[in-house]
């Protein structure tokens, strides 16, 4: 029911099923209208929200970051940040990750939105994917000309 599948309805229980027993307590139960709204509610996060995130400063140093397959925030379990030229940073996840139940799963980002992060430049950033290295152009945003000038934060 974990990374790296999204929830889907089919892994809540059925309402009826769980109703069929006898309540002690029938008013610290939740109705099924609340159950379902419940169960469409997490589905709903769980298709908007991102499976990792990244915060770096301007010489592509990690500042923060959370991933959804590491809830200990384990250092292995983190992507490699590296820059690769003036204005080019790249992050390499590993392949793999342990699901819930703790199979190692194939994993590939689908898509990242990098924002450029500076109080005084006008800056640009791009995101590119391959498989699960990510890479991000950071450039001015007058002159395209690829620059170190700010941080920036991706999500994925």
């Amino acid at each position: 029911m974990g990374f790296p599948t999204r929830i889907s309805r089919a892994v809540f229980p059925i309402w009826e099923f769980l109703s069929s027993r006898q309540l002690l307590k029938p008013e610290k139960v939740v109705s099924a209208e609340q159950f379902n709204l419940l169960a469409w509610q997490i589905i709903g996060n769980n298709i908007a929200g991102p499976f990792a995130w990244i915060t770096w400063d301007s010489a592509g140093v990690r500042l923060a970051s959370g991933e959804s397959w590491n809830l200990n925030a384990e250092t292995s379990k983190r992507g490699v940040s590296a820059t690769t030229g003036t204005g080019i940073y790249t992050i390499t996840y590993a392949a793999t990750y342990p699901n819930d139940k703790g199979v190692e799963t194939v994993f590939e980002h689908k898509a990242c939105l990098p924002a450029p992060q500076s109080t005084t430049a006008n800056l640009v950033a791009v995101g590119s994917l391959a498989g699960n290295v990510a890479t991000i152009k950071i450039s001015a945003g007058t002159s395209g000309t690829l620059t170190n000038s700010g941080g920036f934060a991706v999500i994925f």
